[in-house]
């Protein structure tokens, strides 16, 4: 626990030196506006905030979202800036809880905290919420411990509409444990459908609509469809390189959960996993399917496939978190292994998105490809670790000032 509060603290003094050397290029004072968080998805949750659900025919509604984050919000009495300052406390904790004795290192609570899709967490969003019950889920399935796992989940299922991912991996993650307990896996998926179910409640009660939160996507023109390469997103020249790192996590998620299952379905293998790598099977899963719906469930721009927020899904959650840190730790994947994974794919995502058409996007990309190779493969606390995190913060403020100028970043 010393080692996630000095990463912490450490995080905190580089943070705040880069943000004194950008004071003439950045006006610090713009982060004590509240109206400069009232920025898409923020916009809809202070509608909830202030007038409750309400139903707009043939239009986007707030009824897209979950309430639990926008009722936090309206009974803390807080404005954009102190709910926001709520948020990222509440991620900065729940996220050293998640990595408590697993035996991380210093420079590695660093790194995560630095990622520059972290900055979701310190605006009017769900995702610290999210991360919050996310986080409780993990050690539930770390500790096996149900209590903590099944009020994850039913929190979580009350903060996004994220059964229909959560009740499928519940399950697919007990096929392939050794032990199997199927009375557990029907809670779980009780909690997740009463969650979602206290959810319809909550906007049916206020606007006599029953699960409109599925038929309103349709309305950011959201349908199932095939892929169009490359992939593009809103704000390309700033926005398409996280995006793409998102994608490349995803990507290498979805091809490792299918060689474990193959493994597993193999009859010519009769390897189980046990339930100590329980949380590892669920984040696969959880991420494989994210990615596959912000790929296949989206809209076109021009003719290419749009992955908008991808990056926010991806890594700014607990699942994509933890996958990071369990790939940084592994040691039973040889570093000639992941030498080839961020060469043969890392450059593939470049031109499945067309990332190197975009010089800003283009360096983030390949600064945050090569920071990851660099913590996975230096086991060593290293100064060149702290300017790495240095480097990613500079994109972190970069990212967060931009949102706070009304532009797209997810």
């Amino acid at each position: 626990m010393k080692k996630n509060i000095r990463g912490t603290l450490l995080y905190f003094i580089i943070l705040f030196i880069i943000i004194g050397i950008n004071y003439k290029v950045w006006d610090i004072n713009s982060i004590f506006i509240p109206s400069n968080y009232l920025n898409w998805d923020a916009e809809w949750y202070l509608s909830i905030v202030l007038e409750g659900y309400s139903y707009i025919g043939n239009s986007t509604c707030n009824l897209a979202f979950f309430p639990v984050f926008p009722y936090l919000w309206k009974f803390s009495l807080l404005n954009e800036v102190g709910i926001s300052i709520i948020n990222f406390f509440l991620f900065v904790t729940s996220l050293n809880l998640l990595l408590y004795k697993v035996n991380n290192s210093v420079t590695q609570i660093i790194y995560f905290l630095s990622l520059p899709s972290m900055f979701f967490f310190a605006i009017p969003y769900s995702e610290s919420i999210f991360f919050v019950f996310g986080t409780l889920i993990l050690i539930g399935y770390r500790k096996q411990n149900p209590y903590l796992k099944n009020i994850g989940f039913l929190c979580s299922s009350m903060t996004r509409s994220v059964s229909v991912i959560f009740v499928p991996a519940i399950i697919l993650t007990e096929l392939i444990s050794k032990k199997k307990d199927w009375k557990g896996v029907l809670l779980s998926v009780v909690c997740c459908v009463a969650g979602t179910l206290f959810s319809a409640i909550v906007q049916y009660s206020q606007t006599g609509k029953w699960f409109y939160f599925l038929e309103v996507q349709r309305f950011w023109n959201r349908t199932l469809q095939f892929p169009k390469f490359p992939f593009t997103t809103f704000s390309t020249d700033l926005t398409i390189g996280l995006d793409t790192f998102a994608l490349l996590i995803g990507v290498a998620s979805i091809i490792i959960t299918i060689i474990i299952f193959w493994k597993r379905l193999s009859t010519f293998s009769k390897h189980n996993f046990s339930d100590s790598n329980q949380e590892m099977i669920f984040c696969l899963l959880f991420i494989s399917a994210t990615t596959t719906l912000d790929c296949l469930f989206t809209n076109l721009i021009g003719n290419q496939t749009n992955i908008w927020s991808i990056n926010r899904h991806i890594i700014a959650s607990p699942f994509g978190v933890y996958l990071l840190f369990l790939f940084i730790k592994s040691d039973k994947m040889s570093d000639n292994l992941k030498l080839t994974i961020f060469l043969v794919l890392g450059v593939f995502m470049i031109f499945l998105t067309d990332t190197h058409k975009y010089m800003f996007s283009l360096i983030f990309y390949i600064i945050a490809v090569i920071s990851l190779a660099y913590f996975s493969l230096s086991r060593q606390e290293s100064f060149y670790k702290i300017i790495i995190a240095a480097i990613l913060i500079e994109f972190q403020i970069i990212f967060f000032s931009n949102f706070l100028s009304y532009k797209w970043i997810g």
